[in-house]
């Protein structure tokens, strides 16, 4: 027992920059309820009305009219506490759990919410009894120094990959056309290939 502690304090963890909307948890699904209570909807007419976006843009997919219509529907929502509400994915907390305590990973969260929203991330990821070691809020998530990266962002998946960063795509119909050498449905799936980039890397 000894030894398998010794030679667990031995391992060095792979720093996961960890993204949280659409990649931790349901945030289109939070989004969908504060824009239906701010425009009158029942959740089922906000659900045939703004289904599930078809691009990462949701002016693009048609959930608003233009980019000031966004802006001002989407700070509302924030107000509203919607990185509070959003529900956390299936298998996440407890997936990033066991990875933390095998000393797989160090989770270090790297978000593009602004900063002014640090408390209330914070708060989700108490609530969700997620393990991480440190909150970045950037656009810019090539500028941070991770050994790998799980985003759901196409745009962010294709600047990563352009700075020879490695990252897992968390699959859903925005980033489906962007080429990744891995790839995850579920947060199931996470700890296999977090392992085959370790045996990559020894």
């Amino acid at each position: 027992a000894e030894a398998a502690k010794e030679l667990l304090k031995s391992k060095t963890p792979i720093r996961l920059a960890l993204d949280l909307d659409e990649t931790s948890g349901g945030f289109i699904d939070a989004l969908r309820i504060s824009v239906a209570s701010q425009r009158g909807m029942t959740p089922e007419e906000a659900k045939a009305a703004l289904p599930f976006p078809q691009h990462y843009s949701l002016v693009d997919s048609g959930w608003f009219e233009d980019v000031n219509h966004f802006m001002q529907e989407f700070h509302e929502a924030e107000r509203q506490g919607v990185y509070r509400k959003m529900a956390a994915f299936k298998d996440m907390s407890q997936t990033l759990r066991t990875l933390v305590s095998n000393r797989e990973v160090e989770v270090h969260v790297v978000t593009a919410r602004e900063v002014a929203w640090n408390a209330d991330t914070r708060y989700w990821r108490r609530k969700n009894r997620v393990p991480f070691r440190s909150i970045s809020h950037t656009e810019s998530k090539e500028e941070t120094d991770m050994d790998v990266y799980i985003d759901d962002s196409d745009k962010q998946l294709k600047t990563l990959q352009a700075h020879g960063k490695t990252v897992i795509a968390f699959d859903n119909i925005t980033n489906d056309h962007v080429p990744t050498p891995h790839r995850v449905r579920s947060w199931k799936e996470v700890p296999s290939i977090i392992k085959v980039i370790a045996e990559s890397r020894a």
